[in-house]
């Protein structure tokens, strides 16, 4: 994360000490030019693109957590002139600093001379310190949770004394509040209860810095999460059962029941970071997995049994049974990672191995 604002503000290509305005529009920008969807015909610019666009996002926050409006950022190797380009920080100008080569002899007098100027004020504060210290002590702590009461200490009885239990009271039980929260159908009013005043609003859409969520019928139908992050929530249907993973077929309740709430979604995706699921008629279709891991399995339907490789005409089941689940693939490709298996008439037509190296072998 850049810990320098100036170099935020250079990531973002705006001037230093530009307004929370022209930075957010010059991250949107960034963001459509930068968005690894577009180079995805190119494994390694895709690596790139992700890469530079997670620059991007954490200069936007370093800026964002700043302050609303970041103040004037200036340095010393932009000012040309020492002597005479001095910008002003703060209200007052910077004096130029002494060379690290000059050295200059203390005077005795002049510093006795500075005791005398300082030595007032600094007195009149060390004071009024410590008057605010005996008027106003520190108060304790208050706890936001209610904690459950200490049990009385356990006393043992002498040898042949009866004693009658007493009813010992139950622990109270306590948890933190629960955040609001909104999600697919809440209305209106419920996501300003949860998020709070949209920074700009139609009849359709809400925006959140470079968060939205749309309505339709005045009710949440989908949302995409930038920055600030939306306080959003899916939960899956109850009955699911212990789900772990995914796969072709599944329902939309089993994605979020396995994958959790998604970054964004529409009636045909769900978007994990740049990592999507796709649906056909409320089905899984496929899916794409990048920057973050998709809880997904897909098996081989026929018993082809243990594989260590494939070759020139195996079958999609044999590929899987050799090389696993793929991070995506269509009717005619298998993806892993930066390798690929082609597919004709759903047997093995050709590959390209890259990372992972695939367990391929050619035929004897």
């Amino acid at each position: 994360m850049p810990e320098d604002l100036y170099d935020c503000y250079l990531m973002l290509e705006v001037k230093p000490g530009a307004s929370l305005e022209e930075v957010k529009s010059a991250y949107r920008e960034l963001v459509k030019v930068w968005h690894p969807d577009r180079f995805s015909h190119d494994p390694k610019l895709r690596d790139k693109a992700a890469d530079k666009l997670k620059k991007i996002n954490l200069a936007y926050e370093r800026i964002c957590k700043a302050g609303a409006e970041p103040r004037p950022y200036s340095r010393q190797r932009e000012q040309g002139d020492e002597g005479q380009n001095r910008e002003q920080t703060y209200g007052h100008t910077q004096p130029p600093r002494p060379s690290a080569r000059r050295r200059t002899r203390l005077n005795p007098s002049r510093i006795w001379t500075s005791l005398v100027h300082y030595g007032k004020p600094v007195a009149a504060v060390a004071v009024s310190l410590a008057l605010i210290y005996v008027l106003y002590p520190e108060s304790e702590p208050q706890l936001l949770i209610e904690l459950p009461p200490e049990e009385p200490p356990v006393v043992t009885p002498a040898k042949g004394t009866t004693v009658r239990r007493a009813n010992r009271p139950q622990a109270r039980a306590f948890k933190l509040p629960d955040p609001k929260l909104f999600g697919v159908g809440s209305t209106k009013a419920e996501v300003i209860e949860a998020q709070g005043s949209p920074d700009r609003a139609t009849d359709t859409l809400f925006v959140y810095g470079t968060s939205d969520v749309v309505f339709e019928n005045d009710k949440v139908k989908s949302w995409r999460n930038g920055y600030p992050r939306l306080k959003v929530k899916m939960f899956a249907a109850p009955n699911l059962g212990g789900i772990e993973h995914f796969t072709v077929g599944s329902t939309k309740d089993q994605v979020v029941h396995a994958q959790g709430t998604p970054d964004s979604l529409t009636d045909t995706s769900f978007t994990y970071g740049t990592s999507k699921v796709y649906f056909e008629n409320g089905k899984v279709k496929s899916w794409s997995v990048r920057s973050r891991a998709l809880k997904v399995r897909l098996l081989p339907k026929d018993a082809v049994g243990q594989r260590t490789h494939f070759t020139l005409g195996s079958t999609k089941d044999e590929v899987l049974a050799a090389q696993g689940t793929p991070d995506a693939f269509t009717e005619s490709e298998f993806s892993y990672g930066s390798s690929r298996v082609y597919f004709d008439k759903g047997r093995v037509q050709s590959w390209q191995s890259g990372s992972p190296k695939l367990n391929a072998k050619p035929p004897a």
